[in-house]
């Protein structure tokens, strides 16, 4: 059980890698058109990574990945997952920061052809993929949370005997 979609793909690419690979499935209705989209959209977006070159997404233009990083950031633009798995599979040189390897292609192929081409459904898998929300209300034998939820704020105890004014 994960809390967004991202922790879901990341948790699917790592199991992917596993001899012998789970049968895996995703639960919700339209589970599969959604990964579908965020499969497309990353790898739209993973060959623009740390460009400082111009690029164009979805029909607007920005002037490298920086600029495109501020926009989802100022505009509050749905990329969290995209992003996530963009930032976690492709990486820089060490020296001048430019983009020097990016598993993403072959990740993504697998997980369309294992995960979402095969629909496995709830019953015949090996591993179930969720998020909270869609989990609610459901039990199982053995649960996994994943690594993705917001840490608590930790509190300070208050004294029993403190006085607020």
């Amino acid at each position: 059980v994960g809390r967004s979609n991202a922790a879901l793909c990341i948790e699917a690419f790592g199991l992917m890698m596993a001899e012998p690979t789970p049968k895996i499935a995703l639960l919700g209705s339209g589970t599969g058109k959604r990964f579908e989209g965020i499969c497309k959209e990353v790898l739209e977006l993973h060959v623009h990574y740390n460009t400082k070159e111009p690029f164009k997404f979805k029909g607007v233009e920005y002037e490298n990945w920086d600029d495109f990083l501020q926009e989802v950031e100022d505009r509050e633009l749905p990329y969290t997952t995209q992003l996530a798995l963009i930032n976690k599979y492709c990486s820089d040189d060490e020296e001048g920061g430019e983009p020097s390897s990016c598993d993403l292609p072959d990740l993504i192929e697998k997980f369309r052809e294992r995960v979402l081409k095969a629909k496995i459904t709830p019953g015949q898998h090996d591993v179930l993929l969720t998020t909270a929300c869609q989990a609610k209300g459901l039990e199982w034998e053995q649960v996994k949370v994943l690594d993705d939820y917001i840490p608590l704020l930790k509190f300070e105890e208050v004294p029993k005997d403190h006085t607020f004014h």
